[in-house]
């Protein structure tokens, strides 16, 4: 965070750039003109024009100006310590300006600026400062051309009491504070606040006489705590001149340098630039109220203009990006295009490719189950073959399968042996219905073929695809040939 604050004195513009480091205050740059024939130019055209023309000098030279803060000269300024009744907030600052005008015999010539230094039960300590409206509106329209950003004009009285107060912050004995420049004189008499100001011309009085006539009015004011010090500044061209001032008014006079000897002229600026950057101090505005608006207006008008400017600016850009990458999209399109239709051309074989060998796995898939039911079969008769074997001659004269519609009822004889039927699923399950033959041996008993066709059903049962053997018919009317049939109830995924 940065300012630039110009000091201006009776003889000399300086003009210096403040940087914030933590807590520290720091100058980056500075830089000084002083002005000829300033003898006769007290309030004159002439000052105006020779410090806009120093101040043009300096801000070309500095190149890079922060927010500006100007300090005017004592001699064009009236700055008191007034005390002033305490009334209402929203009444307050009309009765200051009117108490501070009847009390300085002033008006509508003068402008007014003011801040409060301490806040009484009863009374405010005012800090009033008044400069002729005629004189600070030319040494406004001489700063409007030089284009810089002018945050404030101030009198520098205030801010030689800042930059007291950076070094002697604990420390609330009364002082006599004096600020010594070329051709004038600051005094400020200071304890805890700022007591008084006087700004006096050297050549109208002389420097000790003027001292000891402020301090015998400070102790007459209060008899009960008198000075105890004089501070001075370390703007001194006679170095005999400290020992000599504390022989003749019989007070230690001690002589301060904020933050370095070279910025002796520029104790003004040191209070100023810890105002503005760490927010703590005094503060009068001077800017006549019709000139800050006037300032507003014209830097909204140049940020509008440029504003417009950087956004047509902006617009050309992104339209000029725009119209390229429009164009950029659409050769990649026409590109991407021209290879997507071939890959459509193979995405559409593929399609059929995918569906012809999809009925391909489908006709092997149903190949595979017929082989496999084949081979079911092939083991089945195989199996069906070995068992009727057994018996010799049997003849098989007819086998079908068919589809089990009703649950199979217990036979005659389980029914008369009061044997029940186990419960058999019938959905999905096939009944294999054989009749066949044998001969039975010459004079073979009729029992011996009945077992021989009982060992044939027990046979079939032990089949592997083969759920039950059922309904077992036989007939020895026509011995020695013996016919019978037989149902089987073939398993649900038997294959068949």
């Amino acid at each position: 965070m940065s300012v630039t604050i110009i000091e201006c004195a009776i003889d000399s513009i300086t003009l210096t750039s403040f940087i914030k480091r933590d807590t520290a205050l720091v100058a980056e740059y500075r830089g000084r003109r002083l002005l000829e024939n300033i003898q006769n130019m007290f309030f004159s055209e002439n000052w105006i024009n020779q410090a806009s023309q120093a101040i043009r000098e300096l801000a070309t030279e500095a190149k890079s100006l922060f927010p500006v803060t100007i300090l005017l000269p004592g001699f064009v300024l009236l700055t008191k310590v007034l005390q002033v009744p305490r009334v209402a907030s929203s009444r307050q600052a009309e009765i200051i300006k009117t108490h501070t005008h009847k009390f300085l015999g002033t008006g509508r010539e003068e402008y007014l600026g003011f801040d409060i230094v301490d806040l009484g039960e009863f009374e405010l300590t005012v800090v009033c400062v008044l400069v002729k409206k005629n004189w600070i509106e030319s040494f406004c329209r001489a700063m409007e051309p030089i284009g810089m950003e002018v945050v404030s004009i101030e009198p520098p009285a205030i801010h030689y009491y800042k930059a007291y107060r950076r070094e002697f912050h604990k420390d609330d004995r009364p002082r006599l504070l004096v600020v010594i420049q070329h051709l004038s004189v600051c005094y400020l008499l200071v304890n805890k606040h700022i007591d008084s100001i006087h700004q006096i011309l050297i050549k109208e009085t002389s420097l000790t006489q003027e001292i000891k006539r402020l301090i015998d009015l400070y102790n007459k004011k209060n008899p009960q705590s008198g000075l105890q010090e004089i501070v001075l500044s370390e703007n001194l061209d006679n170095e005999n001149f400290v020992s000599a001032l504390e022989k003749c008014i019989g007070l230690p006079v001690k002589v301060f340098t904020p933050l370095n000897s070279e910025l002796s002229h520029s104790i003004g600026s040191i209070g100023a630039a810890h105002r503005q950057l760490f927010g703590e101090g005094l503060s009068i505005d001077l800017i006549p109220s019709k000139v800050k608006k006037a300032w507003v207006f014209n830097r909204s008008k140049k940020a509008i203009l440029i504003a417009g400017v950087c956004i047509i600016g902006g617009l050309l850009i992104a339209f000029n990006n725009i119209s390229t990458r429009r164009m950029y999209y659409e050769e990649r399109g026409n590109a991407l295009e021209a290879k997507i239709f071939p890959l459509r051309e193979w995405a559409s074989i593929i399609n059929r490719n995918e569906k012809v060998v999809s009925l391909h796995n489908q006709g092997l898939s149903a190949l595979a189950s017929y082989i496999k039911s084949n081979k079911s079969w092939v083991h089945f008769l195989n199996s069906l073959q070995s068992s009727l074997a057994t018996i010799p001659g049997v003849r098989i004269h007819s086998l079908k399968v068919v589809e089990l519609e009703n649950k199979p009822q217990n036979t005659w004889t389980h029914e008369l042996m009061g044997v029940q039927e186990p419960e058999i699923l019938v959905n999905n399950l096939r009944l294999m219905q054989i009749t066949g033959s044998f001969v039975a041996q010459v004079n073979e008993p009729t029992n011996n073929a009945i077992d021989k066709v009982g060992f044939l059903m027990s046979e079939l049962a032990k089949l592997e695809l083969v759920a039950e053997a059922k309904n077992f018919h036989f007939d020895t009317q026509n011995l020695p040939i013996v016919s019978f049939s037989i149902a089987l109830v073939l398993k649900p995924n038997s294959g068949f």
